[in-house]
């Protein structure tokens, strides 16, 4: 199974990938664009990670910032989303489970592309913009964002709604570039992660999101034959209720009727 993690600004996407790492042990990914080829991808990745240990982990506390760094300390570091799915399809790397992050809307034009793959699962999550403005104050207080909610609300509108905002008028005649919305009406589970520290939101991941399930990605055959009645229900001219029933014996359809 490959997540992406894909979400707002300071919404916790680099928790959540340390969740999969340190809970389900997931391999982790992390997207650099502009990476080159020629860099050493360990001194990158080094740096990277020493960064992850003061920014990225905001909601939580101090005592949890040595299990973070520890997961990011192992992550691979790739240019792109095609570029690390490449690498995965090599000697049955897929076959693992991976975790990459962070999905950008910069990567929009890629989705499609990856969602071609059984084992592909886009996560998007999403935080109260008040909360996620107080992790972007702990992350950068330095940062003229962090000195006015407004500054930060135009931050996060532009890249939600990217190519429609006003401060970016020439961003909309780009067909590569894409919005969160994009994403977040492609994904195939969505996360809330309005906790103030890493137990909970654990807690709440453990007890309730169900992530890893791999139906997600390739249901079983009774899931399959709901969703068809589901769809096949639709079909019905019926003015007072839709109803379907179809028979299936050794996962071959033997009766479809609506």
């Amino acid at each position: 199974m490959l997540i992406a993690i894909s979400g707002t600004p300071c919404s916790g996407k680099t928790v959540l990938a340390a969740y999969l790492t340190e809970q389900h042990s997931f391999k982790s990914i992390r997207l650099v664009p502009g990476l080159s080829l020629s860099e050493d991808r360990d001194s990158l990745s080094e740096t990277i990670n020493l960064l992850s240990l003061k920014n990225d982990t905001s909601n939580g506390e101090e005592s949890d910032h040595a299990s973070l760094s520890a997961a990011a300390s192992n992550d691979l570091v790739f240019d792109s989303p095609i570029e690390a799915m490449n690498f995965l399809m090599l000697e049955n790397r897929w076959m693992d489970n991976y975790v990459m992050y962070p999905f950008t809307p910069e990567f929009g034009s890629q989705l499609q592309e990856l969602k071609k793959r059984p084992f592909f699962l886009l996560v998007s999550i999403d935080a109260p913009i008040l909360i996620r403005f107080e992790r972007f104050c702990q992350k950068h207080p330095f940062s003229l964002l962090a000195k006015d909610l407004a500054s930060f609300v135009q931050y996060n509108d532009e890249y939600v709604y990217t190519g429609i905002t006003d401060s970016h008028p020439d961003l909309s005649k780009s067909t590569n570039l894409v919005g969160h919305t994009y994403l977040s009406a492609q994904t195939d589970l969505q996360i809330l992660n309005p906790y103030q520290d890493l137990k909970s939101f654990f807690k709440y991941l453990m007890s309730s999101s169900d992530i890893v399930n791999y139906e997600r990605c390739r249901p079983t055959w009774d899931t399959y034959f709901i969703k068809l009645c589901e769809w096949s229900s639709r079909r019905s001219n019926c003015k007072c209720s839709t109803i379907h029933q179809c028979v299936y014996l050794c996962v071959r359809l033997i009766w479809n009727v609506f």
